[in-house]
């Protein structure tokens, strides 16, 4: 374990980071802050979620070497296995749903800066990495779908714009039944059972014998013969790397995605003998510690969306403030170091203990999350329960809030 989740770290408003040449130079090192002044002080994994402190992810993403590795490990997390775990929830992935133009974002690792910017991955660029910014992107789809797998019990579904097929009378024709993505907690899979792991995974574990690479007609590994989706079948490890716990796993094959023009297959990407990749999976316990956080975020003191909550229904929610440099802010004079532009992001879902709605909000240049994006999701959501509320009784009504006002980020 990287870090007990209960153990405390401290956010006093900043974490300084030394440079590697110049270490006893305090001007050439670079300081990483929290979005509060003067810090949270002490905080552990619930808190952090819930009071969305940067530094607490900064040192457990990337480490802190002030810390003994008794408390935190070395490194932290490190890239490797941020890039893992976001992997494994769809992020870099296109997920298929039924419109065009899908874009599958990107979590970077040290190779995808070598390649693209010919430089060397920093521990600054995991710190960025580590609370979602810097060379992450992801799209509003990505992120409800991953928010939806961490308060589901762990399974990526594949997102769909079809809920039913009806006739003219509005009769279903043919219920559209859901289909696994990616079964990230290994607990809601029998073990006689094959796990579901997407595509990339697949390409990026088995390399030139991967799925993608023997069916993609454009793969110079392109094998007809052995191409066969359904039957595909491979080995996981879903253990430690020194206690291996090996599983059957299958390859869920988007809607929108077909082998005669699919590009997967990305030899630059094959795994090294030296470093196989191994895909990530979360345990239940780490996913009600996450969920606990959202709880907390809308219902603790400090939680960054106390005014999520709706009151008649127990909410869990997670605020975020993504700041952003890009070719229409940087023209616009709006790219201002120490004081950049940023999105505002919101992903709430209710009812808390069984969800049946998850709303995101993302809105391009609007600040803070919980300021501008919250609203969005609570207004939307108050009208979702009015209209199950119509329809369960002749148009009763809930006792809904007329106003809110926010203030925390």
């Amino acid at each position: 374990a990287v870090i007990d989740p209960l153990q405390q770290l401290r956010d006093e408003g900043s974490l300084l980071l030394e440079n590697r040449y110049a270490p006893n130079d305090l001007a050439a090192a670079q300081r990483f802050v929290c979005w509060l002044p003067g810090g949270h002080g002490s905080v552990n994994l619930i808190q952090a979620i819930a009071w969305s402190c940067d530094v607490y992810f900064y040192q457990v993403g990337g480490g802190n070497s002030n810390i003994s590795t008794a408390v935190l490990s070395e490194g932290g997390l490190g890239i490797n296995n941020l890039f893992r775990y976001a992997t494994a929830t769809g992020i870099g992935s296109e997920l298929g749903i039924e419109l065009p133009f899908e874009n599958p974002g990107r979590m970077p690792d040290p190779d995808w800066k070598r390649r693209n910017y010919g430089q060397a991955w920093s521990t600054g660029d995991t710190y960025n990495a580590a609370f979602g910014q810097g060379y992450v992107t992801v799209t509003p789809l990505q992120l409800a779908s991953q928010v939806a797998t961490l308060i589901n019990g762990g399974t990526l579904y594949q997102p769909t714009v079809i809920r039913e097929f009806l006739d003219e009378e509005g009769n279903v024709l043919e219920p559209f039944e859901p289909h696994v993505l990616r079964d990230v907690n290994t607990d809601n899979v029998p073990r006689n059972e094959p796990l579901t792991l997407l595509l990339l995974e697949d390409m990026l574990l088995k390399g030139p014998t991967s799925l993608a690479c023997i069916c993609e007609e454009s793969s110079e590994f392109y094998d007809p013969a052995r191409c066969d989706p359904e039957g595909y079948r491979n080995v996981v490890n879903v253990g430690e790397e020194f206690a291996p716990i090996e599983r059957e796993y299958k390859v869920h094959i988007p809607y929108n995605y077909e082998f005669a023009n699919g590009a997967v297959c990305q030899p630059v990407r094959f795994p090294r003998p030296t470093s196989p990749y191994q895909p990530a999976f979360l345990s239940s316990a780490s996913l009600d510690i996450i969920r606990q956080g959202t709880l907390d975020a809308v219902y603790a003191e400090g939680g960054t969306a106390g005014n999520a909550d709706l009151g008649y229904v127990v909410v869990g929610g997670k605020t975020g403030t993504a700041e952003y440099c890009d070719d229409i802010a940087r023209p616009l004079g709006y790219c201002v170091p120490g004081s950049w532009p940023a999105h505002a992001w919101y992903a709430g879902y209710a009812p808390f203990e069984n969800p049946e709605i998850l709303i995101v909000a993302f809105v391009y240049n609007g600040g803070e999350g919980s300021g501008i994006a919250l609203p969005v999701v609570q207004e939307t959501m108050n009208a979702y329960f009015q209209l199950k509320a119509n329809a369960e009784s002749d148009n009763r009504e809930i006792d809904l809030p007329t106003e809110t006002t926010t203030e925390e980020p």
